[in-house]
């Protein structure tokens, strides 16, 4: 209903910021990751949108790339996965890493989000794995997942934040295929 927004940015916190459109103020609730991407408040941005209509009321969700809004749709698509579960996965994981470990089968990742168990991250790999192998995300391939994992594994060794470690990884540049080119990358950009 609402694919993006663009304006002013008002204010930034945790997880919410405010855009300020033509005179009306939007509170779009975003991924702490995304919301530490931002630009400083009164800088001009866009931002993708996913609106949920629920009976207690309407939310806006947002994102920095339609990638993250795309992944993100298809997550809610589960029954069982709202909202603030499926930010929650983008936050832990850039958008192809999350689409990389369903087309895997692997549910570690989805594990490590709120609000997703071990049965919802199964079913979630159920519903969306052929539909997570024909999407392109980002021009990133699945076999990233494994490489990243050894890529977090030696940042989390080397004493980096968690919180660190997400966002670099989401930055890593896509052509680079093997783990020394990564890590290296990563090094570079943390």
């Amino acid at each position: 209903m609402i694919y993006s927004v663009a304006g002013e940015l008002a204010f930034k916190r945790e997880n919410v910021v405010g855009l300020e459109v033509s005179g009306v103020g939007y509170k779009i609730t975003m991924s702490a990751q995304s919301v530490g991407r931002l630009p400083s408040v009164g800088s001009a941005v866009k931002i993708f949108t996913h609106l949920a209509v629920r009976e207690d009321g309407w939310e806006l969700f947002g994102f920095l790339d339609e990638e993250s809004l795309k992944v993100f749709e298809l997550l809610i698509s589960v029954s069982g996965v709202g909202p603030k579960s499926a930010l929650s996965v983008l936050n832990n994981a850039a958008p192809s890493r999350v689409l990389s470990a369903v087309a895997q089968g692997k549910t570690e990742l989805l594990e490590k989000s709120s609000g997703i168990g071990k049965r919802l991250a199964a079913r979630i790999i159920l519903e969306l794995g052929d539909k997570a192998r024909s999407v392109s995300v980002g021009g990133r391939a699945v076999e990233f997942e494994d490489v990243d994992r050894d890529v977090w594994e030696a940042l989390k060794n080397l004493g980096y934040k968690e919180r660190d470690i997400r966002r670099v990884l989401s930055k890593i540049e896509p052509k680079l295929t093997k783990l020394a080119d990564r890590l290296r990358d990563a090094l570079k950009k943390i």
